[in-house]
């Protein structure tokens, strides 16, 4: 896994370069700041089914987690820069994932096994994602979260869900969500 993980993040570097995956400044420790952060998600994962990574950029988490041996995923990336780059990784690492490029409101879940499975670090509100599992059907999802991560707790109460808080192991004011809603 560490060969792996040093020929991404080569990549990630160079790609940086010539558009926009992650801040230049977070590149400084890529391993602490991306990798181990998408890392903790993996005990909670499913081995079964269909994991989709809503706004994979680039590749968190979805790339580190099939790196991690995980050979169930579905990138999800709108930018088309950002799906090539994913495909350039897919390509060069030999790892197993699907890229679906285009809005995720348009991905069609009827190919995938069940059960699905949502994750994001990055993508926008709890409420935005919520809505997205709503619309393809998926109950269960783990969603990194940032400081206002109490505030957007607020918004799930009201919306047929139940949360488990993990505790991110890297930031004292970051959480993970675990969600499960109840709305099919």
């Amino acid at each position: 896994m560490t060969e792996l993980l040093e020929k991404y993040i080569e990549l990630l570097k160079q790609w940086n370069k010539y558009i926009n995956l992650v801040q230049a400044n977070s590149l400084k420790d890529v391993k602490k700041r991306h990798i181990d952060d998408c890392l903790q998600l993996t005990p909670y994962l499913p081995k079964e089914g269909t994991i989709f990574d809503i706004g994979s950029g680039a590749g968190f988490p979805g790339v580190i987690l099939a790196i991690a041996g995980f050979n169930n995923l579905v990138l999800i990336e709108k930018d088309i820069k950002k799906a090539v780059f994913l495909k350039e990784v897919k390509r060069n690492l030999n790892l197993n994932y699907e890229i679906y490029n285009g809005d995720v409101y348009h991905l069609n879940t009827k190919k995938y096994k069940k059960p699905f499975f949502a994750i994001s670090r990055a993508f926008g509100s709890l409420q935005i994602l919520i809505d997205i599992m709503k619309k393809l059907s998926i109950p269960n999802g783990l969603f990194h979260r940032g400081k206002n991560w109490q505030f957007e707790i607020t918004q799930l109460e009201m919306r047929n869900c139940n949360y488990e808080i993990i505790k991110s192991q890297l930031t004292h004011d970051s959480v993970i969500l675990k969600i499960q809603c109840y709305y099919f």
